[in-house]
């Protein structure tokens, strides 16, 4: 993450920059001209910057023996050289430029912990730095320097958490000392309270952001305090800066990123890298809700997970064409709940590249990690994204896919490759149809029981003890075309924490079992109640163009749960549900009542067989079962239009 956040910073800083050509001369740098898009010619190539970043360390000897071996040929002194000058020539000829770059990039984790991220960050600018002194003949450059350069000028970090706080500052003041290049004489170490500081990303104060004497004053104190030695001078210093922030924020005691940080905002009015794994945690409190309601409401959607709100600081933090890179769940890259913060994602940058998924990053993760690459700016339609999914063991990456994609291909709907691509192929299969939404009414079949509830009282019987006792079926009990009652009762009414309209029960109607990794559904003529882990169809009564029957054979094919599949990937999961959402969204085919027959006579015929006694104990009758679905397939395929081609897809898939 550190070593592509810098290679995405360097590829913005030099687009469009002016640079000096001849090493040998001082330097005379001016700085990027474009601020625009990244539509102008880069003075580096991406990928120039990809080798200087990923392998300038690795030949960084090799590179010094070739330049003494070029400039003795030059002087005569020999004719040949077995030594190459393996780094790019625009890495060479414009490496005075480029460790600009890196001594003024500016960088915060927001939720900065133990200071994994910064540290990492000043790790990959001290080896590239190191690097490019190969070729600015300065002796004087050393990594000490480079470190201070860094931890006084480009790292910052917040964290809500005091402990974590100190452990960074620690993590930084190590890193530090362990390059002193005279430990008979360690120099003292920075006061870094100003530059990690302990307090909540998320909130902010109401500040004077217009008082310039007040900022003026804080920002000549900081570096004085940062390089303070004597304990009083320094307290004096703390003191003076602490009144400054009282001042400016009235009072408030609250960390303001534009006050605490101001130098970065008045310099570049904001940071060149936003980089941090933020904490994933649901919000429950009402009063904490009410707050992010009022102040982060355009990417809320219904979740108020922690990182949705770290990810719209971030955009609040960084610059304009400043870089975002954020590890956490995948779940936003497609879930509905998520579907504003994509939104904001997708109209206020450039998505660089997205790892969908990162499989054994953390072994304490519940979900799979997704990494995102962003530069904040206005959406650009011509601009590729990549698409990545990785998975690693032990720190070791075993697996890596990468897909590129226009980004005026897909939408906010959906920062899934998978989904992306799946939408055009449900796109095609949805021409002259209706969703299974606009045609019936669903329900989840009834919750016995609150999630929070002290002693459950038994809802279920083996008889009917009453006529409030009705029928009921688990989804284990369900088949493809097939139901098997098991003599169960439910004491139904409004005991039950979801009891469900009773219309959903007593119709005629289409079960659909919940727990499974592919559609299983069957029809159902009587009154017959289910419990939660059943889906229940019903035809409205003024739904009279399409039959149960037609629709069940659509979704129970093959190619049903091919295109369920599409919307969304539940196969191989332990407990891999279809879920309701989903189905109701399945496209089925507008056609007249006369078409519908064909499917329906079909249906009739299976769950004549089903419904025998000695069904489960008759192989003849189960593969005549198994015949007839073949033949409903193939009306299927031939329903949709599918070419031979896709068909062998579908029947691979299932």
């Amino acid at each position: 993450m550190c070593q592509q956040s810098l290679i995405n910073y360097l590829h913005t800083e030099l687009t469009d920059c002016h640079s000096p050509i001849n090493r040998d001369s001082p330097a005379t740098l001016t700085p990027c001209h474009s601020r625009g898009p990244l539509s102008g010619n880069p003075v580096v190539s991406k990928e120039d910057i990809e080798t200087l970043i990923h392998t300038g360390e690795h030949v960084s000897e090799n590179e010094i023996a070739a330049l003494i071996k070029e400039q003795n040929i030059k002087k005569g002194k020999q004719k040949t050289s077995g030594y190459k000058l393996q780094l790019p020539e625009s890495i060479r000829s414009n490496a005075a430029l480029i460790d600009e770059k890196l001594a003024d990039i500016t960088v915060c984790d927001p939720a900065v912990g133990s200071g994994a991220f910064p540290v990492g960050m000043m790790s990959e600018i001290v080896r590239a730095r190191n690097v490019l002194s190969v070729f600015l003949n300065d002796n004087s450059r050393t990594a000490y320097e480079f470190k201070r350069r860094c931890i006084e000028h480009s790292l910052y970090g917040v964290d809500i958490d005091p402990g974590a706080v100190e452990i960074a500052k620690l993590r930084l003041w190590l890193s530090l000392v362990v390059d002193e290049d005279d430990i008979e004489n360690i120099k003292p170490l920075p006061n870094l309270d100003y530059k990690v500081v302990c307090g909540n990303s998320l909130l902010g104060v109401e500040k004077d952001l217009f008082n310039n004497a007040l900022f003026n004053e804080l920002e000549k104190l900081k570096p004085l305090f940062f390089n303070e030695t004597n304990p009083t001078r320094k307290q004096e210093y703390k003191k003076q800066i602490d009144n400054l922030i009282r001042q400016i924020t009235n009072g408030h005691q609250e960390f303001d990123f534009e006050v605490y940080f101001s130098e970065v905002f008045h310099e570049k009015m904001g940071f060149d890298v936003v980089i941090g794994n933020p904490p994933y945690e649901e919000i429950s409190e009402k009063k904490t809700k009410a707050y992010f309601q009022k102040n982060y409401s355009d990417v809320l959607s219904g979740h108020y997970d922690l990182y949705i709100f770290f990810f719209r600081k971030a955009f609040s933090v960084a610059r304009t064409e400043g870089i975002i890179s954020f590890i956490t769940p995948h779940t936003y890259l497609h879930y509905t709940q998520f579907k504003n913060l994509r939104k904001h994602i997708y109209q206020n940058s450039q998505i660089i590249e997205i790892t969908n998924r990162i499989s054994g990053i953390f072994e304490s993760a519940v979900v799979d990690n997704s990494v995102i690459f962003l530069r904040k700016g206005l959406l650009i339609k011509n601009y590729s994204t990549s698409f990545a999914s990785k998975y690693l063991s032990d720190g070791r990456l075993l697996n890596e896919r990468t897909f590129g994609l226009n980004h005026s291909d897909f939408n906010p709907q959906s920062f899934d490759i998978n989904a992306i691509r799946n939408g055009r192929v449900i796109e095609r299969y949805s021409k002259n149809t209706i969703r299974l939404a606009d045609i019936t009414q669903s329900t989840q079949g009834i919750i016995v029981y609150a999630k929070e509830q002290g002693k459950k009282v038994n809802r279920f019987s083996e008889t009917k003890i009453n006529n409030n006792y009705q029928p009921v079926v688990k989804g284990r009990d369900l088949s493809r075309y097939e139901l098997r009652w098991t003599a169960k009762y439910i004491h139904y009414g409004e005991w039950l924490c979801r009891a469900r309209d009773p219309v959903f029960f007593k119709s005629k109607k289409l079960f659909f079992r919940q727990t499974a990794d592919s559609i299983i559904g069957t029809y159902v003529g009587h009154p017959m109640y289910c419990i939660d882990s059943v889906h229940s169809f019903i035809l409205p009564q003024d739904q009279s163009e399409y039959d149960l029957l037609y629709i069940l054979a659509i979704l129970n094919s093959k190619f049903g749960t091919y295109l369920y599949k599409l919307f969304i990937t539940e196969t191989g999961k332990v407990f891999a549900q279809v879920k309701l959402t989903y189905l109701r969204r399945l496209p089925i085919k507008v056609v007249p009542k006369r078409i519908q027959e064909s499917f329906i006579s079909k249906v009739n015929h299976i769950l004549g067989i089903t419904e025998d006694d000695d069904y489960l104990e008759n192989p003849q009758k189960q593969s005549k079962v198994k015949a007839i679905e073949a033949e409903i397939d193939q009306l299927v395929y031939k329903l949709y239009g599918l070419t031979p081609e896709e068909i062998k897809i579908v029947e691979s898939s299932s």
